[in-house]
């Protein structure tokens, strides 16, 4: 609901390397090296992440959208870059 990827870069059934970063409000992310999407959150800051824009450090989460979606996770490499 946020913005639309440029392409799907992944293929069901194969291990899929993922990139995020996440600077202040910006977001992009890349699928096996591809640019998929860029986001900058500009809504009003709020506690509540579905209301506005949640400045606070927080948790990271990981999940499936849907009941028939299996995904499995391995390897996950966290790190922070200097200001």
């Amino acid at each position: 609901r946020r913005t639309a990827a440029r392409q799907v870069a992944g293929d069901d059934g194969r291990w899929t390397t993922i990139t995020l970063v996440a600077h202040g409000n910006r977001f992009a992310t890349w699928v096996n090296g591809y640019p998929v999407a860029v986001f900058e959150d500009d809504r009003e800051p709020s506690d509540n992440p579905r209301k506005g824009r949640r400045d606070a450090a927080g948790h990271l989460s990981l999940q499936a959208h849907d009941a028939e979606t299996t995904i499995d996770f391995r390897n996950l490499d966290l790190a922070t870059y200097p200001e």
